[in-house]
């Protein structure tokens, strides 16, 4: 064998043991990491970084019904805390009039229990007695009327609200709102074209807290055309 040949199958040999070298190192030392302590390191660091969903007594979700784990879902702010308010809010000269209907506080309440926009807790005891529900005043041409649940009772909440004639879609913003004043939900009048019709807004669960949105128009006025009969219970 020449010199040149021999040489070049030399510099060959040399760099296969150096390949296989290398690979060896490199199997050796991914058996090690795989195996050892890294993976271990590795395990309890994502373990450690896992978050556990904190338990929480006062939260609730967007629909005012509790929950235990919080969450992005589940939220201190969404509880449904007496008291809490109702704000009927309009700037367009109209008579909007707000009407609750409430559970009845005994089997001897008359049929379909409410207060009117006029019920109000300087010239009634609502407020420390059976509805335990308050309205601001009656307002006529543009402002709020504010209802006040000081203490929800078993049963179903109704808040209705009477339409001035000819109000267009949008004139008038029903704002829910929790004991700390923060904004649970909100709603936007249905346009009203006609006379005085009542827009069935929303319910509530005064059980579980739970808030139904109903959003529906009717034809007729409010109290009678939502129930027929109706009580009127404030004191």
């Amino acid at each position: 064998m020449d010199t040149d040949r021999f040489d070049a199958l030399t510099r060959e040999l040399i760099a296969a043991k150096s390949r296989r070298g290398l690979l060896h190192s490199f199997l050796a030392s991914g058996a090690a990491f795989a195996g050892g302590v890294s993976v271990g390191s590795l395990g309890t660091h994502a373990k450690g970084r896992k978050k556990k969903k904190r338990s929480c007594k006062t939260c609730c979700r967007a629909d005012g019904t509790r929950c235990t784990k919080k969450s992005a879902k589940c939220k201190a702010q969404f509880c449904l805390n007496a008291p809490f308010t109702i704000e009927a809010n309009w700037v367009v000269d109209a008579d909007h009039d707000s009407v609750l209907f409430i559970p009845p506080e005994n089997g001897t309440t008359g049929p379909f229990p409410f207060i009117f926009f006029d019920c109000t807790a300087a010239a009634t005891t609502c407020e420390d007695a059976y509805p335990f529900s308050c309205f601001s005043g009656d307002v006529q041409t543009s402002g709020s009327e504010i209802a006040t649940i000081f203490q929800l009772l078993p049963g179903k909440y109704e808040y209705w609200n009477e339409l001035d004639s000819s109000t267009l879609a949008g004139e008038l913003t029903i704002v829910l709102k929790d004991n700390g004043g923060r904004v649970i939900r909100q709603w936007l009048n249905p346009a009203n074209p006609g006379s005085e019709n009542g827009w069935h807004v929303f319910d509530i669960d005064g059980s579980t807290g739970l808030i139904t949105s109903i959003d529906e128009l009717i034809v007729g006025g409010v109290p009678q055309g939502a129930h027929d009969p109706a009580t009127d219970v404030c004191p």
